[in-house]
C-alpha cells in the first residue's frame, strides 16, 4: 500500500514538473500582449494618457545592459527605434549603455527634442571604452544584422546575449544560423515569430518586443480647416493631400502608389481635387538617377502619359529632417498611404496613425502588429512574392484611396481609433516597460544556465 502511495506521489510530482516546463516554454515565446494593438477593453485594462505607459522602474537591474546598434547618428529606423524610442524611458534606470555612432551637439540640439537629446547624452557610450570585463558582466543586446553581432569566446561571453532582429520577408538561412549564437531573440511582431521559426530559429528563443512609437511628438495638431462649401474633406481650392514617407526602393511599392493614384484620379473632375505628396530619397545602394523627379517623369511616360497631364505628385527629397519638420508634413496631410511589399516594422505608418491620420497600408509583415479594420484601411496582400514579401491589388488600393476621399467621417473615425491604439499599446514608456520586465527575469534564467559565470557570484558588485 505504501509502495503504491509513493508511486502515485512520484507520478504526481513528475506530472507537475512536466506542466511547469510546458508553461515555461509557452511563456518564453512572448513577453508582450498576445495581439499587440488588440481592441480596447479586451483585457479590461484602462487606457493610458499621452506617454504615461506602464514603465515600473522598481528595483534597479543587478547588471548593466549594453545595447549595441551599429549605425551612425541620424534618422535610420534602428537609430529612431533605440536611441529615440527605448532610451528616453530606459535611461532613467541608469543601467543602459548605448553603443552606436556619436551625435554632435548641433544634431542633438537642432534635430531632437530636449528630452531625446538628454537621454542620448545619458546613455551613449564609446564602444572602445568598454572593457571585456564590463561586457562580460552585462546583458548584451545586439541590434540589427544577425551576422553582424559580436562573437564572444566562452571565457568572455556576457551574462546573456540577446539578438534584436527583424526582416521584411523570409529570414535568410544564414541569418538563422547566426542567431543560434544568441541566448534569445527579440522580434517586433508575431508575424516575425512564424518567419524566424520557419527558417530554423528555435521558437523557445523567440520573444515579441514591439517598437515604441513617439506618441508625444507625433500627436494630432490643428491644420487649416477645409472650405465650408466642400462636400468632402478637401475643396477645389485646397486639394486633398495623400502623404507617403519612405525610402525610394521597390520594396516600398512606389510603383503601385503612382499607378493607383494616377489611374483613380485621372479625370477632369478629380485632377484638381487631389495631391500626392511623397517624402523620399534614393538610398546609396540603389542604382539609377539620384533626382527622384526623373524617376517620376519616366514612370509617367511608361504609363503612356505626360506627367504634366496627370494628377499632381509633389516630391520632398530629403533623407534626414528634423522631428518638427517631419511632424509638419503629417499635419499638412489628409491621409497617409503606403502600399509596401514588406516592412520590419513600418515606422512611418505607425507615426501617421499616432497623428490620427487615416492610413492606407498593406496588412503584411511588420504592420500586422497594429493594422486592423477599425483603425486603418488595411489592404490584404493578394500576391505573394519571392522572398516572403507580398503586395496588394491595384483595385483594392484605388478603392481605399477613393473611399478616404469620399467618406471623410469614416476616415476620421478610423484615424481617431488609430491614435487611441498607438497611445494604448505602443507609447515608449509602455514598450520600454515590457523590455524592462523581461530583463528583470534574465538574471535568474542566465545564472541557472551558467551558475559559474562571474556575474552570478553572490556579493559581486555591478
Amino acid at each position: 500500500m505504501k509502495s503504491c502511495t509513493r508511486h502515485a506521489l512520484h507520478l504526481a510530482v513528475l506530472l507537475l514538473l512536466l506542466l511547469l516546463m510546458l508553461v515555461s516554454r509557452k511563456r518564453r515565446a512572448v513577453v508582450v500582449p498576445p495581439r499587440a494593438g488588440r481592441p480596447r477593453g479586451q483585457d479590461g485594462e484602462a487606457g493610458i494618457s499621452g506617454d504615461a505607459g506602464a514603465l515600473d522602474l522598481g528595483e534597479p537591474l543587478p547588471f548593466e545592459v549594453e545595447w549595441r546598434v551599429p549605425v551612425g547618428c541620424g534618422f535610420s529606423g534602428f537609430f529612431v527605434e533605440v536611441a529615440l524610442g527605448f532610451m528616453p524611458a530606459l535611461a532613467q534606470t541608469r543601467r543602459f549603455a548605448l553603443l552606436c555612432g556619436r551625435c554632435d551637439d548641433d544634431f542633438l540640439s537642432e534635430r531632437l527634442t530636449p528630452a531625446e537629446a538628454q537621454a542620448f547624452r545619458a546613455v551613449w557610450t564609446d564602444e572602445a571604452a568598454r572593457s571585456p570585463a564590463q561586457t562580460r558582466r552585462s546583458v548584451v543586446i545586439e541590434h540589427g544584422d544577425p551576422c553582424g553581432m559580436r562573437r564572444f569566446a566562452p571565457s568572455k561571453r556576457p551574462l546573456w546575449l540577446i539578438a534584436r532582429a527583424m526582416t521584411e520577408g523570409d529570414l535568410p538561412q544564414a541569418h538563422a544560423a547566426c542567431l543560434s549564437e544568441a541566448d534569445e531573440v527579440w522580434v517586433p511582431t508575431h508575424w516575425h515569430v512564424e518567419r524566424f521559426e520557419a527558417a530554423g530559429v528555435s521558437r523557445a528563443k523567440l520573444r515579441v518586443v514591439p517598437e515604441p512609437v513617439d506618441v508625444s511628438t507625433f500627436a494630432p495638431s490643428p491644420r487649416p480647416a477645409p472650405s465650408a462649401d466642400s462636400s468632402t474633406a478637401a475643396s477645389a481650392t485646397e486639394p486633398f493631400v495623400f502623404f507617403s514617407n519612405f525610402k525610394w526602393e521597390q520594396r516600398k511599392g512606389w510603383d503601385l502608389l503612382l499607378r493607383a493614384f494616377w489611374a483613380e484620379f485621372d479625370t477632369d473632375a478629380d485632377r484638381g481635387r487631389v495631391l500626392l505628396r511623397i517624402k523620399s530619397y534614393l538610398p546609396s545602394w540603389e542604382p539609377g538617377p539620384r533626382d527622384l523627379e526623373e524617376w517620376v517623369d519616366h514612370f509617367a511616360v511608361e504609363q503612356g502619359k505626360r506627367r504634366s497631364s496627370l494628377p499632381r505628385v509633389e516630391l520632398l527629397q530629403a533623407e534626414d529632417t528634423s522631428r518638427a519638420a517631419l511632424k509638419a508634413m503629417y499635419v499638412s496631410a489628409h491621409a497617409f498611404v503606403l502600399p509596401t511589399r514588406g516592412e520590419g516594422w513600418g515606422l512611418p505608418i505607425a507615426e501617421a496613425m499616432a497623428m490620427g491620420l487615416p492610413v492606407i497600408a498593406t496588412n503584411w509583415s511588420g504592420p500586422t502588429a497594429f493594422l486592423r479594420p477599425d483603425n486603418a484601411f488595411a489592404l490584404p496582400p493578394t500576391t505573394r512574392l519571392p522572398g516572403g514579401q507580398a503586395e496588394p491589388s491595384l483595385k483594392q488600393l484605388r478603392r481605399a484611396m477613393r473611399r478616404v476621399l469620399e467618406e471623410p467621417s469614416e476616415a476620421a473615425r478610423r484615424g481617431a481609433r488609430a491614435r487611441d491604439d498607438m497611445v494604448r499599446w505602443f507609447a515608449p514608456r509602455r514598450v520600454a516597460g515590457l523590455a524592462l520586465a523581461r530583463l528583470r527575469e534574465v538574471r535568474a534564467e542566465a545564472c541557472a544556465a551558467r551558475p559559474t559565470h562571474s556575474a552570478c557570484a553572490v556579493g559581486v558588485k555591478h
